[in-house]
């Protein structure tokens, strides 16, 4: 309903606070422009219409970033010069009177005249009890208006009374429907609906009692094969889904009750009745299960749970090098197709084997091995892995530890180069070059990929053809003139398909002075 109202103030309260509109009475603020126009009034009360001294009345425009603020004088009477401009707000506030606004208002050159009537603000009185008749200190009363929550901290005292003169009447409308929630940590919330007037005479005030019932207790034990489960999460939902509200124990809103299973699997929920709940009940690897209950004020239940294991697979398998030897200390990642970043979930050992637990079925997984030398993240995989509950898949990797061969063939070493300089270089691999990139004082210029791949469809089964070159070449052209003079070393880095890398650097002379 309108539990998300607490987290938010209405926008027309932010339009009269906004620190944008903060000044010194009686002053224009700022303004860039010059103060061609105005705006004037009075400001009466619309019930006797008599007109209000001390008003605060406040005007600004984004479009003429000019704000000002004034008070009324004893005739009700207020006048604030201007700039030419769209888009002004206007707003009054009196410490009795309901908060007022104009918006998006035009001036003109020969100014504006704008009267404004106000009206009290509503009462609202009356007492919290129990079923008994015994009176409820402590009890939070939150009163939402056609602007959302009004703001006004409103608790019972030690005879469960309780009084609000604070509460803004619509313009448009009067009385106005204000609805109001009434939460105490050891008592069911309370929802309800309050016409409320301006308060002119004792009669206008609205007179509410109300009886907040018992809360319903659910308490029980999570196991997982008959082992307690500790810190195993209850989310209970109300049955259309939405979180609870309620207050804690220092009567601070929150708006959800999730619990934590103690060290032994217990638990204990406190939850307003009457409602009906969904419970969602989880804990680590296991399967997590929900609970429906209708729960009536005072009512004490147990619920036990004993949860499923999780049904994980696992991958396991051994990485070897192109000769056959194995491969100590890869890094193996799992990717899916909702995976953008992964980290290694295990390394090989000193016989190359690897082993990933607690892998999850019924996605296809691809399987990386980064060598444990290679430069960049690249390497073997297999792709399309279906992982099957309990079970163990076997996936072995084949990948290459020899690093490429790399080659500068221009410029030369100790070359004198001016303007736009042509490098040139070669790269050689046992496997395939992958990557070609020129660095100039360790700074990247620019690569070139080397493999060309056919598009395909990625994580379907059917992995794209790529068709991995043994001798690659690149050309760049560097801007000399980006640099100052003098000496500056170039230096090529050749990749190959598994990340390995060889680097080449060649020192040349800048010379592009006039």
């Amino acid at each position: 309903m309108f539990l998300a109202s607490l987290i938010v103030l209405s926008s027309f309260l932010c339009l009269i606070s906004s620190p944008a509109q903060q000044a010194v009475p009686q002053k224009q603020v700022r303004s860039p422009h010059s103060y061609n126009s105005f705006i004037e009034g009075t400001v009466y009360d619309r019930h006797d219409k008599t007109p209000l001294a001390d008003i605060e009345i406040g005007i600004g425009s984004d479009e003429t970033d000019s704000y000002g603020k004034v008070k009324t004088d004893h005739q009700g009477h207020y006048r604030i010069p201007v700039a030419l401009g769209k888009g002004y707000l206007i707003t009054a506030e009196g410490a009795a009177y309901s908060d007022f606004a104009f918006q998006d208002l035009i001036i003109p050159a020969n100014g504006m005249k704008r009267d404004i009537g106000l009206l009290k603000k509503g009462v609202v009185k009356g007492t919290v009890r129990d079923t008994s008749g015994r009176p409820i200190a402590g009890a939070r009363l939150f009163f939402f208006g056609p602007s959302g929550y009004n703001g006004d901290k409103v608790i019972t005292a030690t005879d469960g009374s309780f009084y609000t003169d604070a509460l803004d009447i619509d313009y448009d409308a009067n009385p106005t429907q204000y609805e109001l929630l009434i939460t105490q940590p050891k008592y069911s919330y309370i929802e309800t609906k309050l016409s409320v007037q301006p308060h002119y005479a004792a009669t206008d005030e609205h007179v509410a009692n109300f009886v907040l019932l018992a809360r319903a207790i659910v308490k029980g034990r999570i196991t997982s094969q008959g082992k307690a489960i500790k810190d195993a999460s209850l989310v209970p939902a109300l049955i259309n889904g939405t979180m609870p509200f309620d207050s804690n124990t220092d009567n601070q809103e929150i708006d959800s009750l999730i619990q934590m299973t103690d060290s032994n699997g217990n638990y204990t929920l406190s939850l307003s009745a009457p409602q009906t709940y969904n419970i969602d009940i989880s804990g680590e690897d296991t399967v997590a299960t929900r609970v429906q209950m209708h729960l009536v004020p005072g009512q004490s239940i147990t619920i036990n749970r004993d949860l499923a294991p999780f049904p994980y697979g696992s991958i396991a398998g051994r990485v070897i090098n192109l000769a056959g030897h194995q491969v100590v200390g890869a890094a193996i990642e799992l990717w899916t197709p909702r995976t953008s970043e992964t980290d290694p979930v295990a390394y090989t050992d000193k016989r190359g084997r690897y082993v990933v637990r607690k892998v999850a079925p019924g996605d296809d997984y691809v399987v990386f091995a980064y060598m444990p030398k290679a430069q960049m993240r690249t390497g073997p995989n297999k792709e399309s892995v279906r992982v099957r509950s309990y079970k163990t898949t076997i996936v072995n990797l084949r990948g290459d530890t020899v690093p490429p061969r790399c080659h500068i063939l221009s410029p030369l070493p100790g070359a004198t180069v001016k303007g736009i300089v042509s490098v040139r270089a070669k790269g050689t691999d046992n496997d395939g070059v992958s990557v070609i990139v020129l660095m100039v004082e360790n700074e990247w210029i620019k690569d070139v990929e080397i493999s060309h791949t056919d598009e395909g469809l990625p994580f379907d089964g059917k992995p794209s053809q790529t068709h991995w070159v043994r001798r690659g070449r690149a050309a760049f052209e560097w801007d000399s003139r980006k640099v100052s003079d003098g000496w500056h070393l170039l230096r090529i880095d050749v990749y190959d398909i598994d990340g390995n890398m060889a680097s080449r650097t060649v020192k040349v002379k800048v010379h592009n002075a006039r």
